[in-house]
């Protein structure tokens, strides 16, 4: 219910979100984590990178000298229509990511920016195991959750409050741990000095 909300208001914004919510000091620090993924995985290992919740491909540009194949994921229609323009060339999923499903040990790196906090909490243990399944060994897995406790629907939330409801998940570090006991911890990074909500920031490796 609270993922098909989300996935309207998404839907409904799309052309304005994607010029409306480009904050420099946010994406710099996007832009710093995704030199550390490329830094911490070697050359060899970059066959494709699969994005999820990709939204209107802003995140792709960051990678599309670096991997052979980028796969966007994305739930939203009219933000992968978006993405398409944005960057062309790459393999576009529109699909729910609780359905998410790749052949096992097929994909080299996973990007996951600002959507797994839209999901419910009792969907992301399955949706991290699908990932898990769909990495290669010693393939990466970047993610960024809001740190906190809870989990709401906003009607006005903070990054586009004119836009319409979005859901909300908030986790604390120790309840992210051990949702992530099966990969190897590369990098652990708390932001919250410049941000309006503290974000956690973290690169796993398969064993």
């Amino acid at each position: 219910m609270y993922e098909e909300i989300t996935l309207a208001t998404y839907n409904t914004i799309a052309a304005s979100y994607a010029t409306d919510t480009i904050f420099p000091v946010f994406r710099s620090m996007i832009e710093k984590s995704a030199a550390l993924f490329l830094e911490l995985l070697p050359n060899h290992n970059r066959n494709n990178l699969l994005i999820v919740g990709s939204g209107d491909g802003r995140d792709g540009w960051l990678f599309k000298d670096a991997f052979r194949d980028i796969i966007l994921y994305d739930y939203s229609t009219a933000m992968m229509d978006i993405a398409r323009v944005r960057l062309p060339g790459a393999r576009y999923i529109v699909n729910d990511l609780r359905d998410l499903q790749f052949p096992a040990n097929s994909i080299d790196g996973v990007w996951a920016s600002t959507c797994l906090y839209h999901l419910q909490k009792k969907h992301l243990p399955s949706v991290i195991n699908r990932i898990q399944g769909a990495l290669q060994p010693g393939g990466l897995f970047y993610l960024n959750l809001k740190t906190g406790a809870g989990e709401l629907l906003d009607p006005h939330p903070p990054s586009y409050p004119q836009g319409g409801a979005r859901f909300y998940a908030f986790y604390e570090k120790g309840e992210v741990m051990e949702l992530l006991k099966q990969f190897e911890v590369l990098h652990y990074q708390d932001e919250h000095e410049s941000l309006t909500i503290p974000y956690m920031q973290i690169i796993v490796k398969k064993h």
